[in-house]
């Protein structure tokens, strides 16, 4: 279950970046089991959900909206811990934002391939 306060949240991300429909097919996956809602005071929200690519089993953040600065930073290392537990191998990021080139550099993740308007970023666990 998603909070009421990260409802608005994802449903603003949504809209913002062109895909209405965000908040619904979140809250389904969520609902369905298919992808876990992280959620804290400081961390915000972050929908985890776990993928097949290339042979390889791994996670991506599909979305993550944070309450501070600092809070990627804080929560990186529980949700490679987390990919890790459930077999993963790899972790990814979708995302317009051109910011996030930094925090990827920064934490090691490599841009790959663009896939429908969004930077694509992956990083080895």
């Amino acid at each position: 279950m998603i909070s009421p306060i990260n409802q608005y949240r994802i449903n603003a991300l949504g809209n913002k970046f062109g895909n209405p429909s965000l908040l619904s097919q979140v809250s389904e996956q969520v609902e369905e089991g298919t992808a876990i809602c992280l959620e804290g005071p400081e961390m915000g929200v972050v929908i985890l959900k776990p993928i097949f690519k290339n042979g390889r089993h791994g996670s991506l953040v599909w979305v993550a909206i944070a309450n501070c600065q600092q809070a990627m930073e804080s929560y990186l290392p529980m949700l490679e811990e987390m990919t890790k537990e459930v077999g993963g191998e790899f972790m990814e990021f979708h995302t317009k934002r051109q910011g996030f080139k930094r925090f990827a550099k920064k934490f090691n993740f490599i841009e790959t391939r663009p896939c429908d308007g969004f930077f694509v970023f992956t990083k080895e666990v």
